[in-house]
């Protein structure tokens, strides 16, 4: 067995199948394991109810990097991206609930319903998360640097201060800084530490969760105001 392979790939989930994929296309023997009968992992589509179907697990197509669509050519095998509308939706246990559109007026009645000031902020929120964006996007393809070194790529004095914030500090903190409404931190609270985390909302570090779950612009359609979400 140890002959016949170049790597033995452990789990047929969308990241085991990229990495099998690229070592394919450089010329390697591969092997992979998966103990279901379908592959894909959280990206599949499945009939989890009867006559309903849906993906497991994956919701959102955002952070596929494009150099992976291109490298292995998906679209010549029917991969497609489709912006969804609405993005979000948070209930509450009082019958009120939150949901989030792609087009921002909607957005600020929505949330204006809890605070007329975190209306206004949702925008500098996506803002300072797409500045935040271009400052680390060269490196999301790099084996993850040392602390020292990852702070040390943030050049002055106000890029170190962003680092040692989104590095070091918890969402709950940066949440507090942009929003009023317990409703709207909720919202967003949930979705960075649900997705990415199962650490609080408070604790050191979260706020590269919170990141993560962002509103990121798709960069198939550039915004700065309102990112669409994608799905596959």
């Amino acid at each position: 067995m140890v002959a016949a392979w170049d790597a033995v790939i452990v789990g047929g989930g969308h990241n085991g199948l990229v990495s099998a994929a690229y070592l394919a296309k450089a010329g390697l023997k591969i092997l992979v394991l998966e103990r279901r009968a379908i592959v894909g992992g959280a990206c599949t589509t499945e009939e989890v109810f009867p006559g309903v179907k849906f993906s497991r697990l994956a919701y959102s197509a955002g952070l596929l990097r494009p150099e992976i669509i291109r490298d292995l050519d998906l679209a010549r095998f029917g991969y497609e991206v489709h912006a969804f509308d609405p993005q979000f939706f948070l209930p509450f246990p009082n019958g009120e609930s939150i949901l989030l559109w792609n087009d921002p007026k909607r957005n600020h009645r929505e949330l204006a319903r809890f605070s007329k000031k975190d209306a206004e902020a949702y925008p500098k929120y996506v803002a300072f998360w797409t500045e935040v964006m271009e400052l680390i996007e060269a490196i999301l393809l790099e084996s993850p640097p040392p602390l020292p070194d990852l702070l040390g790529m943030f050049k002055g004095a106000e890029a170190e201060e962003l680092a040692k914030r989104l590095l070091l500090q918890s969402a709950a903190d940066l949440l507090d800084e942009f929003f009023e409404s317990a409703e709207v931190k909720a919202m967003l609270s949930a979705t960075c530490c649900s997705m990415r985390s199962t650490a609080s909302s408070r604790r050191s570090g979260t706020r590269r969760a919170a990141w993560a779950a962002s509103p990121k612009p798709s960069r198939r359609q550039p915004s700065t105001t309102e990112p669409p979400s994608t799905r596959a």
